[in-house]
């Protein structure tokens, strides 16, 4: 098995022991690791006041995903990093063999900065994808991709050391300071993990997706269930028992 490690976005701990049992029935062989993971209870001296889109639980989710790439971006760590939410589902049989192929083909995807999303968010169902993409027996990495959720993706420590220092602050501020700099076009740099990463680097999507998230209550008041996972999965219900469920 290649060098990578897994990090875990836990921001729910009742989570942890369904996560550890995923990883284990599936028989996952890197290291699983569970850093911290910021709320609003240790985050009072990183939070604004307020946020004229966001909710301050979003702003600690996107903390914890910027403190995760620093960690993946540290001398100690392997090469590879792959960050998972704590809600998300890994495809039961091609999660761990796509993973090898991505080490395996890694040099040969760019020479900018990248990373490569495993889960996101559909947009449309997935019959519109296969339309778009073409029927593929096997999965596709899928360049110039752009797609929000960060249920999990995978990054190397190269580029994480380039990207880490951008988004790593003691304050929400400071953060928004520094992202003024890039001229992203998002609302007034709002901080969302989501929109950022995909403008300060590459992104390549690999369909179709490699995870998905579990039917729970969004911790941060999402409804991606009934908005996004419903319709994806319209027609081909059956498709959602190739991901693993508790």
């Amino acid at each position: 098995m290649g060098d990578a490690q897994i990090l875990v976005i836990n921001a729910d701990p009742a989570r942890r022991p369904n996560m550890d049992r995923q990883f284990k029935e599936l028989g996952i062989p890197f290291p699983i690791k569970y850093p911290e993971t910021f709320t609003l209870e240790n985050s009072k001296d990183y939070l604004p006041e307020s946020h004229p889109y966001l909710k301050l639980s979003e702003l600690c989710c996107g903390r914890s995903h910027y403190h995760a790439i620093e960690i993946a971006s540290r001398d100690e760590s392997p090469r590879w990093t792959i960050v998972i939410e704590d809600d998300a589902a890994l495809h039961k049989t091609a999660f761990l063999p796509f993973v090898n192929q991505l080490m395996n083909q890694w040099d040969s995807l760019s020479s900018v900065n990248f990373y490569v999303q495993l889960g996101w968010i559909p947009t449309a169902p997935f019959n519109a994808f296969v339309s778009h993409y073409g029927f593929h027996k096997n999965h596709i990495i899928i360049p110039q991709f752009q797609a929000s959720g960060t249920q999990a993706y995978m990054i190397d420590k190269h580029n994480a050391k380039k990207i880490a220092p951008i988004i790593n602050h003691n304050t929400f501020a400071e953060l928004t300071e520094c992202l003024k700099k890039y001229n992203l076009p998002i609302r007034e740099n709002e901080g969302c993990v989501d929109l950022i990463l995909p403008f300060l680097m590459k992104q390549y999507g690999v369909f179709p997706m490699l995870a998905i998230e579990q039917q729970f209550e969004s911790l941060v008041g999402h409804k991606n269930e009934t908005l996004w996972w419903e319709p994806y999965f319209k027609g081909v219900e059956y498709l959602r028992a190739s991901y693993w469920s508790y």
